[in-house]
């Protein structure tokens, strides 16, 4: 998920978190899309959910979030990093490095980073030129767009949508359906609707809800499903005694 074009100047820090969280913990892939370079206050809005993620870790021992992709766009240093995965990698290993003259919180949400996401990447991708900058009537077309630009965007589409590149999404290491996926918006969006940021124990206690709910509704579909085929519509007859058998095997089956 592209968190870019969420924000503008009338949206408040609560708002800016909030779209972070929600995304994060809801993609397989998160795509934070950046202008120009990784500034302080970026990696900030990074901290209530690796803070989240290391509640997490207490109760799953394993890295809570799957992938976290920086892309940086109107790169303008080529010659010191240059464009694309390979120098975007170099590029993020300086930000995020860990120096001990950092200040505490720093340090802390780079260690987090790195502890909270299985995969991290970052990907340079340059400005895409003036025509497409200052020109009120840009409507699209590829010639009017920097072959750099082109380029780079030919690299960086297949590294995210190319089948044998797309990720499922897993929560607490289990794959997720998309019927498990709507349990999980409804119980973020509770804890999210008040007026003050979720503490991160709510975080997981949301999902440990709604990672219930999902199992819930796992089980229920499995046993109606099995059910259907013994006794549906379409089905003979059969002895109460034999249906009674079947629905406690079937039971066992669904819950386990």
């Amino acid at each position: 998920m592209d968190t870019q074009g969420a924000f503008d100047s009338q949206s408040t820090i609560k708002d800016c978190a909030t779209v972070f969280a929600l995304s994060t913990m809801t993609s397989s892939v998160q795509v934070y899309n950046l202008s120009q370079n990784i500034q302080e206050d970026d990696l900030q809005h990074l901290q209530l959910f690796t803070e989240y993620g290391r509640l997490a870790m207490e109760e799953i021992y394993q890295k809570p979030f799957q992938t976290l992709m920086f892309l940086i766009r109107d790169w303008s240093y080529p010659y010191e990093h240059s464009y694309g995965l390979e120098g975007g990698i170099q590029f993020l290993e300086k930000r995020l490095q860990v120096k001990q003259n950092q200040h505490e919180e720093l340090q802390n949400v780079r260690k987090h980073i790195h502890n909270c996401f299985s995969n991290l990447g970052c990907f340079l991708l340059p400005h895409p030129g003036l025509k497409v900058a200052t020109n009120p009537s840009f409507d699209g077309r590829l010639k009017d767009i920097d072959e750099d630009f082109k380029r780079e965007l030919q690299n960086l589409v297949p590294l995210l949508l190319a089948p044998e590149n797309l990720v499922e999404k897993e929560i607490s290491g289990s794959k997720v359906t998309c019927r498990d996926l709507v349990e999980y918006f409804k119980a973020y969006i509770k804890i999210y609707q008040g007026e003050e940021l979720p503490h991160p124990k709510s975080m997981l206690q949301a999902t440990a809800e709604a990672n219930n709910l999902a199992a819930v509704a796992g089980a229920r579909d499995l046993y109606c499903k099995s059910m259907e085929q013994v006794c549906g519509g379409d089905k003979p007859y059969i002895a109460p005694s034999d249906l009674e058998r079947k629905h406690l095997d079937l039971k066992e089956v669904a819950l386990k």
